[in-house]
Order: C-alpha cells, then structure tokens, then sequence
C-alpha cells in the first residue's frame, strides 16, 4: 500500500489549503501583500487527498514526454515578488518546526555531501532547534525564466486572475494545454533579469561576459536548457552576482523544480553519485510535515509556502 499524502500551498502556515495535484488547469492561486502567483504540483501515480469535489487525478502527461520524462515530482511557480529583492536574499527551501537531529539516518553526511553535487549554493543546518536547508531560488530551480511586465499592475491588492489577463503575464506551461505558440514545459531563460547595454561600447551594469548571458538564454531546443541550468548554477553561485541582480514587481518568475530522487508510493530516496545509497523515508518520519518555503531571508517575509504531509502511512 502507498502512503496516503495531503499536498497543500498558500501564502503562509496559517493559510494552506489541499491543492490540486497533477491538475495543470487548476493551479492554486497565491494572493498575499508580498507575492501574487499561481503553484502546480505534480507526483507521479499520486494517491493522495484532492480538494472537496475534484477527482483524483493519478497520472499527470507532463511525466510522459520531454523534460518531465523520468521524473517523479514538480513543483511549478509562477508569480511576481511585489518588492524589490536581490536574488541573494531570494531563497527556496525546507523549514521544520521541531529537531530533527535524532531522526536523521546514518549516512546523512554523505548524503548532504551528494546533495552538494546537485545544488552547489545549499546551505543548511539540520541539526538546530528548527532545522532548515535553503538555496538561492534563481539557482537551485531546474529551469527558471523571467518575464518583464510592460506596466506594473496598479495595485498589490487587485484580484490575481484579472492580474493575469490585463497584464499580459506568460502563460502557465503545461503538457495539458501547450499548442505550437505555448510552451509544455518551462524554458531557461533568466537573461531579463540583467541589465545590460545594447550598445557594445557602453559600460556595463553587471559583471557578466556576452557568453554567459547567452548561455543564460535556454531557448527551445533539447540541448540548450541543460547548459543555461548548469551556466545559472555557476554564475549565480557567485554571491557578488546574485546581490548585483534584483527581481522587482515588474518581473514575473516561472519555476519548475523537479527531480527523480523520491518515489512517493514507497517514500524512498535515492541519492544520486553514491553508488545507489539511499533511504526509506518512513522510518524516519517523525510525525512533521515537509514545507518547502519561498522567502527572504533578510528579513524573513514568507512568498509562499507548499507542504507535503502524510495523512496515513499505509491507506
């Protein structure tokens, strides 16, 4: 029997709401005074909780083709930071309420070292009182683009779905509803983040070589997302590079972080670069849920949050 999951997202802990697994036209919608966007999760053969009156959906197309074949998660994000922040202070990551040090495995040394290999700007530290491990959110996200908005919306508090049609915001990508002008999935692209001259003699605004920033531009093809995700990681593992470069209110960020390092039928993780190593999550369990977190971490301001909980080990 598979762990039965509830799978929630919101604005913050007091506002989580059971989202709508594996369904690409429903992603939830996060409104808050500090972030307007919209969240999709998707598991692979997910038995899990749906909200009051929807279906199951078990099985998502975005595993079958493309970039999600051989996944077994996502977590996609589309939205907009209404603030100002540089993108060393915009992290994504795990936060827990309680210790955690008496539960880790054996072995959760080498696998923070594998974990490392990954995600090279990780920092953490599990062994605190409110054990945590965060990443730049630019950086450790498979694929990222950004978008600049022609105009600003009006106002923080206007209501999100006519924020996307009056906007002009980027469509949600989605294997479920792409056509030939609309991505299925998200493309690597965070090159309108940087401001950079149009003239070759001008002087630039950012320490960055025409190379990179064409790397940094993902494009289309099934060759070049790979190098713009490996060019990101390294140039924005830089911290000078990422306190250089600011997202703003006009900018809409669309995320998608995903791997294959977790089966959610049997709670397995595998490690990756360590010859096979891995862990059976359930009996470390201690009862807490997993929360990814969007913040701030200069001052703390949750963006979003999305939380996997187990509801019953063996339903």
């Amino acid at each position: 029997m598979a762990p039965h999951l509830n799978v929630s997202a919101g604005p913050d802990a007091s506002s989580l709401s059971t989202l709508y697994v594996n369904s690409d036209l429903n992603p939830t919608l996060v409104s808050s005074a500090h972030f307007h966007g919209r969240i999709a999760v998707r598991i692979k053969h997910f038995t899990g909780d749906v909200p009051e009156g929807k279906e199951r959906v078990a099985e998502a197309k975005y595993f079958e083709e493309g970039h999600g074949k051989g996944m077994t998660w996502s977590i996609q994000v589309q939205g907009r930071f209404l603030k100002d922040i540089s993108t060393d202070d915009l992290v994504f990551g795990n936060e827990f309420d309680r210790p955690i040090k008496d539960r880790l495995p054996w072995g959760t040394a080498v696998a923070l070292e594998a974990a490392k290999f990954i995600d090279p700007n990780l920092e953490h530290d599990l062994y605190s009182d409110k054990p945590w491990a965060f990443s730049p959110f630019v950086a450790t996200m498979t694929r990222i683009s950004a978008v600049k908005l022609s105009s600003e919306p009006s106002s923080s508090g206007s209501d999100v779905q006519e924020e996307f049609r009056t906007t002009a915001w980027p469509v949600f990508p989605s294997p479920e509803n792409s056509n030939a002008s609309d991505p299925a999935y998200v493309l690597d692209d965070l090159s309108p983040l940087i401001p950079y001259p149009t003239s070759s003699d001008a002087a630039k605004d950012v320490d960055i070589d025409d190379a990179t920033l064409n790397d940094l531009k993902g494009g289309t093809g099934p060759d070049s997302a790979p190098q713009a995700h490996k060019t990101r990681a390294r140039w924005f593992g830089d911290r000078a590079h990422r306190q250089s470069i600011k997202v703003t209110p006009e900018h809409v960020l669309t995320a998608d972080f995903c791997n294959s390092f977790i089966d959610f039928n049997t709670l397995r993780l595998e490690l990756p670069y360590t010859g096979g190593m891995g862990f059976d999550l359930k009996k470390y369990w201690d009862g807490q849920p997993v929360r990814y977190v969007c913040k701030d971490k200069s001052d703390g301001t949750v963006f979003f949050f999305i939380q996997f909980k187990i509801v019953d080990m063996d339903a």
